[in-house]
């Protein structure tokens, strides 16, 4: 009994006195280290009656395992045993908790005394931080004054001015670069495979309104849909269309879709390109025979793709799709991935955007699935240009590939600039006999046979363009175009 006395006494022993004496009353860690010593010893003095509890429950115990030995009750005595033994075993585990509470107190005041002499520590580091950084600057502003006064003498003047400029004009060119560069990669790197063509990845486009807004402070020139050579009522009503498209862009509506038919060359790609710019959107085009390219499942795939990329253009998204019939044909007559396809775009676009126009151009608009009719809103027809559109056409290509055309050849190896001239006998009499003759050719067949012609005055006219050229283009252009109808016929 003696010895668990002593035992108890021992464990009970605060094994340090406290600290907060070393801190002044005033100080908040004099308060905490008080209130944290009063709730460790409060909750030492509970554990300790409890093991006092317990502990007197013991002599009582014992005395009744002599009585029951003198009685010789065997089984009663194991119960008394087992009782004093379970107590004795509580007595121990409470002990070990008192020393473990007394631990952790004497660890954690350590700790606390330790964070604070570290705090101080601290401090004095970014006091001497703080005088090292109010020397240093200082010692700038002073080097700035030097430079200022040095600069504003009169033979400084002008070096100062230059050095500015040059630096101001660097730093605001390398920040657009850099600007310019990354959106293209990204926009690049996310293109979908579905894309031929888009004004959103146009790097020269790009950097050469950059270079007309940002740097020489000019505007792009703008898109004069009147100045488009087409028939007069045609012009009149794509003009209209125009203005519409432009005020819903400016007005942030939703977007009306478009149906663009007609034979082939006739200025529906053209026309969307020019409208895009007209209304300061971004364009894109593709086709709907690209379709095809894809295996059955991931032609639907390349299509979300796409729209994914369309929906995050910035500027709103002009989608001219070329050959529209041979995708989005009435699914009465198609198999069940081509079904797949056209439901995948039903379900893209079945309500109006503010982010997407789409404008659909075919040469069979009756062959498109009546659910796709329903979501377009205009229909306009792009018949072949008349004598009038023709001559006119036929006056700008020669303009932009025979009058404003000039390359660099090699003779004798030195660079020489060639340009064509074009035959006296080639007047405005002989440009309208051209045009009548050119009766069923569209625009880009015009086109060609100007091309034709600058490619055979350079190697058959020694740089000189006759009329002879001119005739033979027109006539093999025109022998082309019938050879082309028959062919469709017979199909």
């Amino acid at each position: 009994m003696l010895l668990t006395l002593l035992c108890v006494f021992f464990f009970l022993k605060d094994p340090a006195p406290p600290v907060y004496h070393l801190f002044p009353q005033t100080n908040p860690f004099y308060i905490f280290l008080k209130i944290k010593t009063k709730k460790k010893k409060k909750k030492k003095k509970n554990l300790n009656k409890k093991k006092k509890r317990w502990k007197k429950y013991i002599p009582s115990i014992e005395n009744r395992i002599e009585q029951l030995k003198k009685e010789k009750k065997t089984n009663n005595l194991k119960i008394a045993e087992n009782r004093i033994q379970n107590y004795k075993q509580k007595i121990q585990d409470l002990k070990q908790e008192i020393a473990n509470q007394q631990n952790l107190r004497a660890a954690a005041l350590n700790k606390i005394v330790d964070n604070k002499a570290l705090d101080e520590k601290i401090k004095i580091e970014s006091d001497e931080k703080a005088k090292d950084r109010e020397a240093q600057i200082q010692k700038t502003v002073q080097g700035i004054q030097t430079f200022i006064n040095e600069s504003l003498k009169k033979e400084n003047l002008t070096k100062v001015a230059a050095f500015t400029v040059g630096t101001a004009a660097g730093t605001m060119a390398s920040y657009y670069a850099g600007k310019l560069t990354y959106n293209y990669l990204e926009i690049l790197i996310n293109k979908p495979n579905l894309v031929r063509e888009s004004s959103r990845i146009n790097l020269k486009s790009k950097i050469k309104d950059f270079w007309l807004e940002k740097i020489l402070g000019k505007k792009a020139d703008a898109a004069k849909i009147e100045e488009v050579i087409l028939p007069a009522g045609l012009k009149a009503e794509l003009n209209d269309f125009a203005l519409d498209t432009k005020n819903t862009v400016l007005n942030k509506l939703n977007f009306r879709n478009a149906l663009f038919y007609g034979l082939p060359g006739t200025g529906k790609t053209m026309f969307a390109k020019l409208l895009a710019k007209f209304c300061k959107t971004d364009y894109a085009i593709f086709s709907g025979a690209d379709f095809a390219q894809f295996k059955p499942g991931d032609d639907i795939k390349e299509l979300h793709k796409f729209f994914d990329w369309a929906q995050n253009s910035p500027n709103g998204l002009i989608v001219f799709i070329d050959e529209a019939d041979s995708f989005l044909k009435n699914r009465k007559i198609l198999d069940n991935s081509a079904i797949n396809l056209v439901n995948a775009f039903l379900s893209r676009t079945g309500e109006s955007s503010d982010k997407i126009m789409f404008i659909f151009a075919t040469n069979h608009p009756e062959e498109l699935d009546p659910a796709v009719l329903s979501r377009i809103h205009r229909k306009i027809n792009f018949p072949l240009p008349g004598a009038e559109e023709r001559r006119q056409i036929i006056e700008l290509y020669l303009k932009k590939y025979i009058l404003e055309d000039k390359k660099i050849i090699k003779i004798n190896g030195k660079n020489i600039e060639r340009n064509i001239s074009i035959s006296p006998k080639i007047d405005q009499i002989f440009i309208n006999n051209l045009a009548q003759k050119a009766t069923g050719l569209s625009g880009r067949d015009l086109a060609q046979a100007v091309q034709e012609m600058q490619i055979s005055a350079y190697n058959r006219g020694n740089g000189i363009l006759s009329k002879e050229i001119a005739e033979k283009a027109i006539a093999q252009k025109i022998k082309e175009s019938n050879q082309e109808k028959n062919y469709i016929k017979t199909k």
